[in-house]
């Protein structure tokens, strides 16, 4: 089955950098990592009071599905939070390895309603001093309200942009650390020798058949 081709506001949300992707290769087959990662999240119960003051949670929560996994970092105190952004995960898995395909983004609906939000508040106050006699209103005002329009949805996209860096480097990590702890990628990591101890069997084996 061919994938579908992206929409308009895929491509428009891409362009803009407002979703991020990124894939890790394993050893562990799929119901192993699967395994691992729900041992290390939290269930999503919904939002829960005074979360950000409990250390001892995961910093994680999210669910588990048989081909994947959709995560949600935690709020933390004194942390920049990005509960905004939305992890999701794809696993394709062959006979020797594990590929994890994990996107960041923003769901569709919270874009579309902050941009359609701003969109029609600042044209409902354009349209009132443009119609409406306000006195000696400034012939200057409507572009003043349309440069306000573009500065505070630019620096919003900046905040969203920012977020999406910040979530996928933590989320990364966590998911580094976490294919660390697996025996698989340990076990294998122990019986491969490092550089400098291979140097040091090869010139022991020189010096042996000297």
């Amino acid at each position: 089955m061919r994938p579908s081709a992206p929409t308009s506001y895929q491509r428009i949300i891409k362009r803009l950098k407002l979703e991020d992707e990124f894939s890790l290769t394993t050893k562990m087959d799929k119901t192993s990592f699967l395994s691992l990662l729900q041992d290390n999240i939290d269930e999503d119960t919904g939002p829960q009071l005074f979360e950000s003051l409990k250390p001892r949670l995961k910093p994680y929560k999210g669910f588990i599905t048989p081909s994947g996994f959709k995560l949600k970092r935690r709020k933390r105190a004194f942390e920049s939070n990005n509960d905004m952004a939305r992890i999701t995960g794809t696993l394709k898995s062959d006979l020797r390895h594990t590929e994890i395909v994990t996107h960041i983004g923003y769901p569709e609906f919270t874009i579309k309603a902050i941009s359609g939000l701003m969109l029609l508040v600042y044209t409902v106050i354009l349209g009132v001093v443009l119609t409406v006699d306000l006195g000696d209103t400034p012939v200057w005002m409507p572009f003043l309200i349309v440069g306000h329009f573009f500065l505070i949805f630019g620096i919003l996209f900046f905040v969203l942009r920012y977020q999406i860096k910040t979530s996928t480097r933590k989320v990364r990590r966590f998911l580094v650390e976490l294919l660390e702890q697996s025996p698989t990628e340990t076990g294998d990591a122990e019986t491969e020798p490092a550089p400098f101890e291979q140097l040091e069997l090869k010139q022991k084996k020189r010096l042996f058949r000297r």
